[in-house]
């Protein structure tokens, strides 16, 4: 049988669904071993792959005219990698090893408009980024979105960014406008915003999946910082604090705003909120 964390934790994962839970919870029948805390890589699996499954199906009698979702595919309302790291956070084996990672994840600062002899930035934006600085940590890796405002906030932090990445580009308008950002006022709205449009599903998981691979390629115990955009840092960052049953952060992300996560074994473990300064 799956504890009673296990049992809140898959919960948690289907009432953010919309689907009723499997109870009891239990591992499939060709399993011979029993699950507990500590067991093996196979039967953590396989705790995953009978839980999923359960949970799939019950999400997919809820929607209408949808193909059951791929394995981990979040687009369609499956369940993601990353909800099923709360499953397994504290017993499946660890797979990167050792020391946690972090990833600093901010909104650029403000944008001028139109360009100014300072760059992309506002002159306002630009002290501001730079009183950031005082206080940040020393990155092992800086990664910014292909826009420049992006990249003039990576340099006034940290004096460089190291890698463009396309991925962090600008959510387009099917994923969410400016005027839908800004009315989402609440953790709960845009809990319901991501679950009532499938781009934004892609996007949120498309978003978590890059989080998780820049915090892959760090060493042991350093720290990344991302900066991208509003929709960039905001959907996921209160997806990923719902998965892992922790308080969101106050919407909608400002300037400079943000989310710290940390990773341990490649599973997200926590999330907390980044503020101007």
């Amino acid at each position: 049988m799956v504890s009673a964390r296990e049992h809140d934790d898959v919960e948690t994962i289907a009432r953010y669904r919309g689907v009723e839970a499997p109870t009891p919870l239990s591992l499939p029948d060709h399993c011979s071993t029993p699950w507990t805390p500590g067991s093996s890589a196979p039967n953590a699996s396989a705790l995953v792959h009978h839980t999923k499954a359960v949970i799939e199906d019950r999400t997919l009698l809820r929607m209408t005219n949808r193909q059951l979702p791929p394995l981990l595919n979040h687009a369609d309302g499956g369940v993601t990698s990353s909800e099923f790291g709360t499953i397994l956070r504290a017993h499946s084996a660890d797979p990167g090893g050792g020391r946690m990672r972090t990833l600093d994840i901010r909104r650029h600062a403000e944008a001028a408009k139109p360009d100014t002899a300072l760059g992309a930035l506002s002159q306002e934006g630009h002290a501001a980024a730079m009183h950031l600085a005082s206080s940040a940590p020393r990155y092992s890796l800086v990664v910014v979105s292909p826009r420049p405002r992006t990249q003039d906030t990576a340099r006034a932090i940290m004096g460089r960014f190291d890698e463009i990445e396309p991925g962090l580009d600008v959510a387009s308008d099917d994923v969410i406008t400016v005027d839908e950002y800004f009315s989402l006022l609440t953790p709960e709205a845009v809990v319901a915003f991501i679950r009532m449009r499938r781009p934004t599903r892609a996007f949120v998981a498309a978003q978590l999946e890059l989080w998780a691979n820049v915090a892959s390629r760090l060493p042991e115990g350093r720290t990344a910082l991302i900066v991208a955009h509003g929709a960039n840092v905001e959907l996921p960052a209160v997806d990923l604090a719902v998965t892992l049953v922790t308080e969101p952060r106050k919407v909608p992300v400002g300037y400079l705003e943000g989310v710290r996560v940390t990773y341990e074994g490649g599973v997200p473990r926590v999330v907390s909120s980044l503020n101007m300064a």
